[in-house]
């Protein structure tokens, strides 16, 4: 996950970037589809929001929501 900042917006609003290695989901393109169709379809306030989708050779990117706090995991394991 990478953490990215508008340069069009004066407000730098922030993003998180998710870029998963197209390698690593050859047997399971269906799934990745099905997921992103999931979220882009999703709009409710308790879900992160899927702004874009950005490929190059290698990698997916998946252009979302900037949610600070850590990683919901750690907070249900607690």
């Amino acid at each position: 996950m990478y953490l990215a900042h508008s340069i069009t917006e004066s407000d730098g609003k922030k993003f998180a970037i998710k870029s998963i290695r197209k390698s690593k989901v050859i047997e399971n393109t269906a799934k990745l589809k099905n997921e992103v169709e999931i979220l882009q379809a999703l709009d409710h306030p308790n879900a992160v929001k899927l702004y874009e989708i950005v490929e190059d050779k290698m990698h997916i990117h998946l252009v979302m929501e900037y949610c600070s706090g850590g990683e919901i995991l750690q907070r249900v394991l607690v």
